[in-house]
């Protein structure tokens, strides 16, 4: 066979094929009619598309097909069906390979694109990099776990820990830029950052399955939202749904979580004794808000410089994690604070508002817990802690309420029907007004409008 004279329909079919390959096209038996598909940018492509390309790449090639070209042409997409690799469609797994077998043996194209600088050891760590670190992370212990965390999404990405990571502090200090390195370290790709706990819990979506790390950043949690993370967190596998693909597809997850946020708790714990997370201690600003501004106004510019991706993933490449351990972490003492209020502790809380106050409104109690630190306590929490105190909540007439009748909490027994007091009842009377505020039902202009 000469590649520059006469080809029978084989062998230019063949070199064809060849030629696709090198291009890492593939053949997706998934759908019907099969397509064409191109794992790393997710392209489909129709077999005519390369039919009607084949006539512009012989020439540029100098092959010239024996006997009917048209009858050629109208062959061709038959011909390549068969010579291309066949694939069940493409999923996302942090290996080399192209192509991969599942658990249960079905061939599928790979996505993962892996970024492979010039590897250079034992650089030098930038000043401005090294600050950044000790600002974000003061204490060593911090600053060493969750640089070894890190480096092992470059170093590991298709070992997945089974923990991951909590930053909380105050806004502006740097906590969410981790996942930035990440991503220049990873040549840009597989880092996903987003606001809602939603996009990437909710069932079948594809972020954690598409993705090396999730990022939640300053996120609203629900009070589901820890158990939801410890599911994911665990799972080998989610199921996913695919486009063009009618039925949900399982997929095997390999992102690793980080919640960043300015608020002391991230969710509620559900008073359980966590080890799925690591908690640093809260950042803070080094001196003050504007000075911290300017600083990472200076990072972000360092990070935006040419060769920092490649100075990245040399620089977590470098760390040595012989002692890494990716099945557990260390319970830290911000993460105890977080967790802060098992059952028995928050009823010894809740005592000691109710010895205060033997009727009051639900917001009044909310409130207080936020005062106190623990806002992000769950509703069914509170329930069965103060089922466990003898309070109910019971149906009072409160005048000066937005209904005749409100929730009132309450001891069970003989004193629930006790009048109210005036003070219990202007008491009822303000936290009805606050929560008409904070469900949007009153704005703070009427109800000190109201007051007056």
């Amino acid at each position: 066979m000469n590649q520059l004279g006469v080809s029978t329909p084989a062998e230019a079919a063949s070199l064809y094929a060849k030629h696709l390959k090198a291009q890492h096209w593939c053949i997706d038996t998934s759908t019907f009619p099969v397509k064409a598909l191109h794992p790393e940018s997710g392209q489909n492509a129709t077999l005519d598309h390369f039919r009607a390309d084949f006539p512009s790449w012989a020439r540029n090639n100098n092959i010239k097909v024996e006997g009917d070209f048209k009858m050629f042409l109208n062959g061709l997409g038959e011909r390549l069906a068969q010579l291309l690799p066949r694939v069940l469609g493409a999923a996302f797994k942090p290996v080399p390979e192209r192509f991969y077998e599942t658990y249960a043996g079905i061939q599928m194209a790979n996505t993962f694109v892996p970024f492979h600088p010039t590897r250079q050891r034992g650089m030098p760590v930038p000043d401005i990099f090294n600050e950044y670190l000790h600002r974000t992370f003061p204490f060593q212990q911090d600053r060493d776990m969750v640089m070894d965390w890190c480096a092992d999404i470059i170093q590991n990405p298709a070992r997945r820990p089974e923990w991951g990571v909590i930053l909380t502090g105050d806004q502006g200090t740097g906590k969410s830029t981790i996942a930035t390195l990440l991503k220049k370290a990873l040549g840009g790709r597989y880092v996903w950052q987003r606001e809602k706990y939603a996009l990437a819990l909710e069932n079948f979506s594809e972020v954690l399955p598409n993705n090396l790390l999730v990022c939640f950043d300053d996120a609203l949690p629900r009070s589901s939202t820890y158990e939801e993370l410890k599911f994911v967190m665990s799972a080998k596998e989610l199921s996913v749904n695919i486009k063009y693909v009618q039925k949900p597809q399982n997929r095997a997850v390999y992102a690793r979580v980080l919640v960043c946020t300015n608020l002391d708790v991230p969710f509620d714990f559900g008073g359980q004794e966590d080890r799925r997370f690591y908690a640093c201690a809260p950042c803070t600003h080094k001196n003050s808000a504007t000075e911290s501004a300017d600083f990472f106004e200076q990072f972000k510019a360092w990070l935006e410089q040419p060769g920092t991706a490649e100075y990245l993933y040399n620089f977590f490449m470098d760390r040595d994690l012989r002692s890494f351990k990716p099945g557990s972490t260390t319970q830290t003492d911000t993460l105890k604070r977080m967790i802060g209020l098992n059952a028995t502790d928050l009823s010894v809380v809740l005592r000691g508002i109710v010895e205060r106050n033997p009727f009051f409104h639900n917001e009044f109690l909310l409130a207080e817990l936020s005062r106190m630190g623990h806002g992000m306590v769950s509703a069914e929490r509170i329930r069965t802690a103060m089922s466990r105190l003898q309070f109910e909540q019971r149906r009072r007439a409160v005048p000066g309420c937005r209904s005749k009748q409100v929730n009132v909490w309450q001891q069970r027994g003989s004193q629930r029907n006790r009048k109210l007091t005036p003070r219990e009842v202007q008491a009822i009377q303000h936290s009805d007004r606050q929560e008409a505020i904070r469900k949007g039902e009153l704005d703070a202009q009427d109800c000190t409008t109201q007051q007056h």
